[in-house]
């Protein structure tokens, strides 16, 4: 197929992405925890609320524009996440929609400068930050520019902000409106979520089976990826929140990962009844170093899915990607940079569901979060559906949620149909 031809094909579904992403106005360098009042506009503040506006109604598409319209941060994953929303469109699951109002509801928070952000911060530095203290204590900048970070990336204090704190309760009481609230699944169940400790029995289809510390039960939870990175011995310390789909459970947001003695012992703090008792297991295990400073501040993801968006490619990275022959010609025949990355994951899941039913569970993830890339499916109708991979999609399609199942069974057609 020739290169023009290739590039007109995959251009129409992004187009708006792309558009977006040349509005962004960015900062190159910037300390980590950095005070961005100096750089900020009345517009960028303006966009900022505008955004929030937005989000409250359940607007992807305008929360989006606005995001990038302002100042835009390099490190912060936000704008790839309501690109995600965007992408998917209608084909979004619901619950990856509670999952951005429950993420907008500490959003909301911050800007109003509520105080209970701050007593949080507060907490935490006295607590699981303690130990670095002593090295900042005396500079006023950097103990500032250290509690602003530990708000914006520590997530044990978002956590407990909307939470432990009812900060989503109040968001879904005051500020949410019905655009938002009618593409939720079961959003205020979420809102009364309390924390638990899980460790790993099995996997059955699309979901993980998990033993319940606190209760001691089995739970079965939506696998979007909680165990990525993860050993199955570690206990997984999360929310566990109701869904529509089947299981009918999941984590509302990537789960801790913590060892048995750390997880054991918040189970049994958590039975107390104790208020926040769970983190006097975590202050524990800092203290004895079975914990390192910043456990909580790292793997952030998308919405649709529990893999750090550090594990992931965004078109920003084209200087970065496409090392790989195959993923180098994807790129000279005319895809952008994060699609012929994900089209490689594509391929690795159809290897790993030909190889070993039981590497679907770290696989379906990765070919959830591919799929989601905006154009990936697309590329993947051309790329992905030879003869021979028919029986790999319907594996992965067994293996995935709803909304992603649906395109697997697409592309296993399309092999069939070859």
């Amino acid at each position: 197929m020739a290169k023009s031809r290739k590039r007109n094909r995959h251009r129409q579904p992004i187009d708006l992405l792309r558009a977006l992403r040349r509005q962004e106005r960015q900062i190159i360098e910037v300390r980590a925890g950095q005070d961005l009042e100096p750089y900020l506009t009345a517009d960028d503040h303006r966009n900022y609320a505008a955004g929030l506006d937005a989000a409250a109604r359940g607007d992807a598409a305008s929360a989006l524009r606005h995001e990038v319209a302002g100042l835009v941060v390099l490190d912060s994953p936000h704008r790839h996440k309501l690109r995600e929303l965007v992408t998917l469109g209608a084909n979004a699951p619901a619950w990856a929609y509670s999952r951005w109002c429950a993420d907008t509801a500490y959003r909301w928070m911050t800007f109003e400068e509520d105080p209970r952000i701050e007593k949080v911060v507060r907490y935490l530095l006295a607590t699981t930050h303690r130990d670095h203290l002593g090295s900042i204590g005396d500079d006023p900048v950097r103990l500032k520019e250290y509690g602003t970070l530990v708000g914006a990336c520590d997530r044990l204090c978002s956590d407990i902000a909307i939470f432990e704190y009812s900060g989503l309760r109040d968001y879904l009481d005051v500020r949410v409106q019905s655009g938002m609230l009618d593409r939720t699944d079961r959003i205020h169940d979420w809102a009364e979520a309390p924390m638990g400790a899980y460790v790993l029995r099995g996997v059955s289809g699309p979901a993980l089976v998990l033993h319940d510390l606190v209760k001691d039960n089995k739970v079965e939870v939506l696998n979007i990826g909680a165990l990525a990175g993860r050993s199955p011995d570690d206990v997984l310390l999360g929310r566990v929140v109701p869904v529509s789909v089947a299981p009918g459970r999941m984590f509302a947001f990537r789960p801790l990962a913590v060892d048995e003695v750390t997880g054991r012992e918040a189970a049994e703090l958590i039975r107390s009844g104790l208020a926040l008792g769970w983190m006097d297991a975590l202050i524990a295990a800092r203290e004895d170093g079975r914990l390192e400073r910043g456990f909580s501040c790292h793997d952030h993801t998308f919405f649709t899915t529990d893999l750090p968006t550090t594990a992931w490619a965004f078109e920003d990275d084209a200087d970065e990607l496409g090392e790989a022959p195959a993923i180098q010609d994807l790129i000279e025949r005319g895809y952008p940079v994060a699609v012929a990355h994900a089209i490689g994951v594509l391929e690795v899941g159809l290897i790993a569901a030909d190889v070993s039913p039981g590497s679907l569970v770290a696989a379906a993830p990765q070919v959830a979060a591919a799929l989601a890339t905006p154009g990936a499916f697309e590329a993947a109708l051309v790329e992905c559906t030879r003869c021979d991979a028919a029986e790999g999609w319907q594996a992965l399609a067994e293996a995935t949620p709803d909304h992603v199942r649906r395109q697997c069974l697409t592309l296993a057609a399309r092999c069939r149909a070859a």
